[in-house]
């Protein structure tokens, strides 16, 4: 079952949503394992949420690519190029979206599993 959150940007709602194509979407266009970016952003997040520590630039891509899928399955009238879709907005703030990607992965995974079990 898909899970749809909407986060204010730059003020206005954006909506953010998560399946079991979530994994084959961002694979076919980024060439890379949600499973292990997920896993890496939040472990890094943990590391740096309340301190002054950075995200890395390569922790952003992965930040920015997985908003960006999960953003397009929930608007398919979102642009099919991330830049184009990036440009829509003046700022985007990472501790602000990445717990809600991290949140909606989380219910997917969970009823991924929920569902295997039956």
């Amino acid at each position: 079952m898909a899970v749809v959150r909407e986060v204010e940007i730059d003020g206005r709602p954006v909506r953010f949503m998560a399946s079991a194509r979530t994994p084959r979407l961002y694979r076919n266009k980024f060439g890379r394992d949600i499973i292990v970016d997920m896993t890496n952003l939040s472990k890094k997040y943990e590391e740096v949420k309340d301190t002054d520590k950075q995200f890395s630039f390569m922790d952003l891509t992965m930040f920015e690519n997985l908003a960006y899928i999960m953003n397009k399955q929930a608007d398919p009238d979102a642009p099919d190029n991330i830049d184009d879709w990036l440009d829509d907005f003046d700022t985007f703030d990472v501790y602000t979206v990445l717990p809600v990607l991290m949140e909606l992965w989380g219910l997917n995974k969970a009823g991924i599993a929920n569902s295997k079990k039956k």
